[in-house]
């Protein structure tokens, strides 16, 4: 057939479905369990290693301990070669006499083998409500937390605004001090693929208790919530629905003119996900190791490298099945992947937002640290390009105090530091959006004064020139999505209600209209002339 491509001609609809269910059912069944528990609590004790590690860390250490317990270095490396050197750190992170940072920093080795020794060896516990937390399932943990006096926790019900599979209602979870009026909002954003929702209520108590008006989102498909995960695709929306809502419904306890977003792992994803796609919508925005790009996690997913590991070490079978079920439910393997894929490569979009206060949080030891530094550094050399000075490097390294693994530890609480303060204390300006500029669309963007979407929002890219006036707007478009047939829409906000006739490439396009909300549909190389009816030329 003429005009398809070999992925196409290739394609089995049949196949690829019962490969992605199956997939599904494995995820739900183990995804959890094995890439949060399994790969960190082995089956049996993990041998503590005996020897000090040769380099300066474990050094360092030995000689904080000495000054410590008031001892000579001498006598100190003598008691912990006697003990052997992982015994000795695992038994003061057991007492609680050193931290789980300076547990890491003196094994001198990865964040997973030293959480793995400290599981195996009771230095650290991972208890059944650990677990339902991860997974979403009710427990004794949850039910503490909710029903601390101070504040209110509460399940909200709201209505997508994408909502393709009949995605109603969506959850959502609050947590607010009723005491507490006009409050910044922080949106805590779960990780894990799919995760839950109850990952989070921790950090919002500790937020909601300092007079934070907090919220997390599921994502789709979890803790209630209907329809499917389209891979941080047009999803990311139900996370302002929820703030929208909130804010017609809680409007005395919060301002939504004061917003962060905040999440970790896939929530880091979220977080870039609404720095690129609604700019002028937040004024902080943390991102804990997040991904820019899903390529480099997906072609490894589907690498002959990870089916070995799948049959060899059933450990494994969780967390590459996690990136396989987002894979799958971004499209890959179906026909068009290739422009969905490129909707979700965020690294597009970095010149987008230079409006928020951005801070990207990672540590050196993650998998994906290179990719890491280098998307990051993308986005803060775009910042700097257009003026600002916002977007914040955290790259944590070995030996430091303070370190951000991709996990959820003390640490990565302590960051509020950073930017809650000012947050609370709201000396971080609003954003703005400039009167003229250029964005890049993927797959959708949404402004105070206008809306792009394009496709079915998750499947097309496009770079769009503006400028704006008070009830006039100029759009120029430039595909860079390979399907020509692809058409969007283009929402402007008209300021003043007057008659605003659109021209699309000098044709009259539509006519004059009142509205507040001016719409048109749009190809992805077109350019459009929205103001009012005379100077339109009509």
């Amino acid at each position: 057939m003429q005009g398809r491509t070999t992925l196409e001609q290739a394609f089995d609809e049949k196949a690829w479905r019962a490969a992605a269910e199956e997939n599904r059912r494995l995820s739900d069944e183990q995804t959890l369990e094995a890439a949060n528990v399994n790969i960190m609590v082995p089956d049996k004790p993990i041998e503590p290693p005996r020897e000090i590690p040769g380099g300066g860390h474990a050094e360092a250490f030995l000689r904080r301990e000495a000054e410590r317990d008031g001892v000579s270095l001498a006598d100190k490396r003598r008691e912990v070669e006697a003990a052997g050197f992982g015994a000795y750190v695992l038994d003061g992170l057991k007492r609680g006499r050193i931290g789980f940072t300076e547990a890491w920093n003196a094994l001198e080795t990865s964040f997973i083998e030293v959480l793995r020794l400290a599981y195996s060896n009771g230095a650290m516990e991972l208890t059944p409500d650990d677990i339902a937390m991860f997974t979403g399932r009710p427990n004794k943990l949850a039910e503490t937390i909710r029903s601390d006096p101070r504040l209110v926790f509460r399940e909200i019900a709201f209505t997508p605004s994408f909502d393709p599979d009949g995605a109603s209602p969506q959850f959502a979870e609050i947590a607010y001090d009723p005491q507490v009026r006009n409050a910044p909002v922080v949106i805590c954003q779960h990780g894990g693929y799919p995760g839950s929702r109850l990952m989070e209520l921790g950090t919002m108590r500790r937020l909601a208790a300092q007079g934070v008006f907090a919220i997390a989102v599921s994502k789709r498909g979890r803790d209630g919530s209907a329809g499917r995960p389209d891979a941080w695709g047009t999803e990311t929306a139900d996370i302002v629905d929820a703030l929208d809502h909130c804010a017609r419904h809680y409007a005395d306890h919060l301002d939504p003119t004061n917003v962060t977003v905040r999440g970790g792992s896939g929530g880091g994803l979220d977080a870039i996900s609404l720095l690129v796609r609604y700019p002028d919508r937040f004024r902080c925005v943390v991102a804990f190791f997040g991904y820019a790009e899903l390529i480099p996690m997906i072609e490894q997913a589907f690498s002959p490298q990870a089916d070995a590991l799948l049959k060899a070490d059933p450990r494994t079978a969780g967390s590459i099945r996690a990136v396989r079920r987002f894979a799958y439910d971004s499209g890959y393997g179906r026909p068009g992947y290739p422009d969905r894929r490129l909707a979700r490569t965020l690294t597009l979009a970095a010149e987008t937002n230079p409006y928020a206060q951005v801070h990207f949080v990672w540590d050196e030891d993650d998998p994906l640290s290179p990719m890491m530094d280098r998307w990051f550094e993308e986005f803060r050399a775009a910042a700097e390009r257009m003026g600002s000075r916002n977007v914040h490097l955290h790259r944590s390294r070995r030996g430091d105090t303070l370190r951000y693994p991709h996990w959820m530890v003390p640490d990565n609480d302590a960051f509020d530091r950073f930017y809650l303060p000012a947050i609370l204390s709201r000396t971080v300006p609003a954003p703005v959006l400039a009167p003229a500029g250029v964005l890049t669309v993927p797959g959708f963007l949404k402004t105070r004064r206008f809306e792009i979407v394009l496709g079915a929002g998750d499947d097309a890219v496009a770079r769009v020139g503006y400028e704006l006036g008070v009830d006039e707007g100029t759009f120029h478009f430039r595909r860079l999505s390979s399907d020509p047939a692809v058409r969007g829409v283009l929402r402007f906000r008209s300021l003043r209600r007057r008659p605003l006739a659109v021209r699309i490439n000098g044709t009259l396009a539509a006519e004059p209209s009142t509205r507040e909300w001016v719409e048109c549909g749009v190809g992805l190389d077109d350019s459009v002339v929205i103001g009012v009816h005379d100077r339109a030329g009509a």
